[in-house]
């Protein structure tokens, strides 16, 4: 549908593609997001962008999602840590991955775990990223580091014990 767009439709920008041309943003806004790299990166090939032209774009598509398609505000009452909003996370995600290279390093998933307030002890960063990082290059994706943070079965336990942790050290405080 990128190629599509861009030969028959005159579509000319990723925010151009995923709003207006297959109306993804509107009808998904996560999804919208979720697929921006790889709409820049089609886009990319076929009108010869250089890394800095695509770093570009793919920033002010990620303004145009923010401002134009916010969708709902999240309702956090009584939230657990396996159901954090995608928008959440990718703001946690996008905050250590401050170069922009779509990934993070094990040390990256630990600082990202830390920021949404649920720091991995390095026994469950290790079992975290081996889940995560399929392909055994130490890197983890966004949409890799979301599936695990929101749905993942072995991380059930861990992150568990992260809201009994979080719960124990609640309840003395309010003591």
């Amino acid at each position: 549908e990128v190629r599509y767009a861009m030969a028959r439709e005159y579509a000319v920008s990723p925010a151009d593609i995923l709003a207006r041309r297959t109306r993804l943003a509107f009808l998904n806004s996560t999804a919208a997001r979720l697929t921006l790299p790889r709409v820049v990166e089609i886009m990319g090939d076929a009108l010869g962008w250089d890394q800095a032209r695509r770093q570009a774009e793919h920033a002010n598509a990620e303004l145009v999602l923010s401002q134009d398609f916010a969708g709902p505000a999240p309702n956090k009452q009584g939230a657990h840590l396996r159901t954090a909003c995608a928008a959440d996370v990718k703001c946690a995600f996008d905050k250590i991955d401050t170069r922009r290279r779509g990934f993070l390093s094990g040390e990256g998933i630990e600082a990202a775990a830390q920021e949404m307030g649920f720091p991995l002890s390095s026994g469950e960063l290790q079992s975290a990223m081996s889940e995560m990082d399929t392909d055994g290059r130490g890197e983890v994706t966004f949409p890799q580091f979301l599936a695990w943070w929101n749905a993942s079965e072995a991380s059930n336990a861990i992150k568990e014990k992260l809201m009994q942790d979080r719960s124990a050290g609640f309840n003395m405080v309010n003591r």
